[in-house]
């Protein structure tokens, strides 16, 4: 089959690769569509965790062979896959917390993934979506899946975003869908037209203050404004990935102490709960205007620059294999 195999930083090429096989559980997938993530893009300039490599790890597809005849019926089928692979012997897995499994697996980051024609997954990790939704939709399931994670961490009615990637956005629609008072403080006029477009509130600026802020950067700047528009003993949820060493000042900590904030981590999202919540409400994610950019696989070199400039707008982008 052809995947994109990353070699090295910056050092990625499609190449003919091995099909894989699939063992007793699993089920071969016949890859439609699969998001690029940022952390795709982090890979790719930054490093990863071993090479070769090939990322993905958003994907939505079909089932064209199972391992066991007692699962035929799944052939055919239009699945979405949940990326993580968990150890189920840890402490965090007999608990059911899979995001915090202790010796986890993970498409497209610590074994391949969805940037290929085809992928070898665990039934387990297999959700079935309905015909009426298209597999650029679906496609979103994994981003809209944390977005719904993130969203059952958050407090009070009025809640603003920093960071208007999919992510944040995905948080926004949940959290208007939960009849949510939602804001994205913002600085990009481009993004700030394309938000209100949504129906959401915009500040450019603000001396109001939230129940709950999201802050979905990973950023030192943006982590000090959510701490400074929180309400006393509101809460701060932590779901961008920072970029690098976070410090804050003495007077900022003092601010966290004396307002007893609360601060939250949100990390990947809780399956199958949140997973069965996406999919029962795809058709309230407005997959069209979110998905800004379209590739066929071969131009993963072309999909890499578009998303990586900032002189371009775009939202998300997805690899499509017809």
């Amino acid at each position: 089959m052809k995947a994109w195999v990353l070699k090295g930083i910056e050092d990625i090429e499609q190449t003919q690769v091995e099909t894989p096989l699939i063992n007793k559980g699993e089920a071969l997938v016949k890859i439609r569509a699969c998001g690029i993530c940022s952390s795709d893009l982090d890979r790719f300039y930054k490093g990863a965790y071993h090479y070769p490599l090939i990322l993905g790890h958003e994907i939505a597809g079909e089932v064209i062979e199972v391992a066991e005849d007692l699962d035929k019926n799944l052939i055919g089928k239009k699945v979405v896959v949940f990326p993580l692979l968990p150890c189920n012997k840890c402490q965090n897995c007999y608990n059911k917390n899979y995001a915090q499994c202790e010796n986890y697996n993970y498409f497209g980051s610590r074994r391949d993934g969805g940037f290929a024609e085809f992928l070898s997954v665990p039934l387990w990790n297999l959700k079935i979506f309905e015909n009426r939704f298209d597999f650029l939709n679906a496609s979103l399931c994994e981003p809209a899946a944390i977005a719904k994670h993130t969203l059952s961490k958050i407090e009070g009615k009025e809640i603003c975003i920093i960071g208007s990637g999919v992510i944040g956005i995905l948080i926004g629609i949940w959290a208007k869908l939960a009849n949510l008072e939602v804001f994205f403080l913002i600085r990009n006029k481009a993004k700030a037209k394309f938000l209100e477009q949504l129906g959401f509130g915009v500040i450019f600026s603000t001396t109001k203050k939230f129940d709950s802020c999201i802050e979905c950067v990973g950023s030192e700047e943006s982590l000090q404004s959510c701490i400074e528009i929180t309400k006393s003993r509101g809460k701060i949820i932590l779901v961008g990935n920072p970029k690098a060493a976070i410090n804050l000042p003495q007077k900022v900590y003092w601010k966290i102490l004396r307002e007893e904030l609360q601060i939250q981590g949100v990390w990947n999202s809780e399956y199958p709960k949140d997973w069965d919540f996406v999919l029962k409400n795809l058709d309230k994610i407005p997959a069209q205007k979110l998905i800004t950019h379209t590739f066929k696989l071969h131009e993963c070199q072309r999909a890499f620059q578009t998303l990586s400039s900032t002189s371009n707008f775009h939202i998300k982008g997805t690899f499509i294999n017809e």
